[in-house]
């Protein structure tokens, strides 16, 4: 069975799917989350279906992935 990807916990974005991590935390920018969201990965776009998120919404992520992708519901 392929991996799924799971991005509703920290073990899912550090495992990832069949493409690798979801996150990189050394390179937010270059995350495999980022590049779909941002059209760069052929075949992953995200979402499939609906309008590309905004830069400024992208850039909202690629901060919380700077600033460690925190889980609130971790202490």
């Amino acid at each position: 069975m392929l991996p799924i990807l799971a991005l509703d916990s920290r073990l899912g974005w550090q495992i990832g799917g069949d493409s690798g991590p979801a996150i990189d935390l050394g390179n937010p920018v270059e995350s495999l989350l980022v590049r779909v969201l941002r059209h760069l990965e052929p075949g992953l776009e995200m979402p499939s279906k609906a309008p590309k998120f905004s830069s400024a919404q992208i850039e909202v992520l690629i901060d919380w992935i700077r600033a460690g992708a925190p889980d609130p519901r971790e202490s």
